[in-house]
C-alpha cells in the first residue's frame, strides 16, 4: 500500500514475492533508451543489452492490486521460475520506449507441471491521443506496444500459460502493437481465454507460433 514514483525491482534470488495494493506512477526517468527499457513498475533486471537476462533466479512472484500510470511498462518480469501471477492490476497510459509498453511483459518464464503462470483479470487502458503516445524519438520508439506480451515463454501441457479475463482497450502509433500477443519469438501452451480488446489498432490477439494453444471466447 505505497505510493511511489519508480518501481520496484527484484533482484537476485529473491522469491516468495508478493507486491499488493501500491500506486506506482509518473516515471521521470533518464539515460539512454536501454537503460529506460530496463525500468518498470515491477522488474526482474536485465544485463547490459536487450534480451540478456541476468539469471538471478527471482521465483514465485505475485504482483495484485496496483495501480500503474506512465511508466514504461508495469510488470516486466524475466527468467523467473516458479509460480508467478499478475492479477487485477490497473494500467494507465505506459509509455515505453519500444519494445517496453505494457500493463505486463513476460521473456523467458516457462512453467512445468507443478508451476503457473496466470495473467487475469487485469485492466490497461492508453489513451492513443497523448503526444507521448504517437512519438517516434532518435532514440527509441515511444508509445505502448502489446498490452500483454509473452516473449520466449513456453508453457506445458499439464499447465499451460492462461491469460485470461483481461480487459484492454487503446493503442498508439506504433506499427506493431497488439492487445495480446503470446508466443513472440517462441513459445507454446497458451491459454487465451474470455478477454476484452477495444481499439488496439494493429492486432487484437496474436500468436506467433508454437503448438497446443486454445484462443476461446474473446471479444475484440
Amino acid at each position: 500500500e505505497c505510493d511511489l514514483r519508480g518501481g520496484i525491482n527484484l533482484c537476485g534470488s529473491v522469491h516468495d514475492v508478493t507486491v499488493v495494493n501500491n500506486f506506482i506512477h509518473d516515471f521521470e526517468l533518464g539515460g539512454d533508451a536501454l537503460t529506460i527499457k530496463q525500468i518498470a513498475g515491477v522488474s526482474t533486471t536485465e544485463a547490459e543489452g536487450i534480451f540478456k537476462e541476468q539469471g538471478l533466479g527471482a521465483y514465485n512472484i505475485t504482483v495484485k492490486g496496483n495501480y500503474f500510470e506512465n511508466v514504461s511498462t508495469g510488470v516486466y518480469i524475466v527468467g523467473a521460475k516458479g509460480n508467478i501471477e499478475v492479477d487485477g492490476n490497473f494500467c494507465k497510459n505506459q509509455f515505453g520506449p519500444f519494445p517496453r509498453g505494457q500493463i505486463c511483459q513476460f521473456y523467458k518464464c516457462n512453467t512445468t507441471p507443478d508451476t503457473y503462470l496466470r495473467i487475469e483479470n487485469n485492466f490497461s487502458y492508453i489513451d492513443g491521443n497523448l503526444p507521448l503516445q504517437r512519438a517516434f524519438m532518435t532514440n527509441g520508439r515511444w508509445g505502448g506496444e502489446d498490452h500483454i506480451n509473452c516473449n520466449n515463454c513456453f508453457g506445458c501441457k499439464e499447465s499451460p500459460i492462461l491469460i485470461r479475463n483481461n480487459y484492454i482497450y487503446g493503442g498508439s502509433g506504433s506499427s506493431s502493437n497488439s492487445g495480446i500477443m503470446a508466443g513472440d519469438c517462441g513459445g507454446e501452451y497458451y491459454h487465451i481465454l474470455d478477454n476484452t480488446v477495444y481499439y488496439s489498432e494493429n492486432c487484437g490477439i496474436g500468436l506467433c507460433g508454437g503448438t497446443g494453444s486454445v484462443v476461446k471466447g474473446n471479444r475484440i
